[in-house]
């Protein structure tokens, strides 16, 4: 479930890792502001995504509660 926003944030850290290489850039600045932007840009569009997935997953896992119970 992490995966989307670690995976941008992996792709957008090696790319501007190459850039500052490329660049001799060394401020840290540089690197996070962009990485931020690329996640919050993510969240707003799989967060809808992201938010459904949780919410049936808890659902599931309530409704499997009384065979748990059943079975102890």
């Amino acid at each position: 479930m992490a995966l989307p926003l670690l995976g941008a944030a992996l792709i957008a850290g090696i790319v501007i890792g190459f850039v500052q290489v490329a660049t001799q850039l060394s401020d840290m600045s540089v690197g996070f502001v962009p990485k931020a932007f690329l996640i919050v840009l993510v969240l707003f569009i799989g967060g809808p995504w992201l938010v459904s997935l949780y919410i049936h997953y808890m659902a599931q896992l309530y409704m499997e509660i009384p065979h748990w119970v059943q079975h102890r």
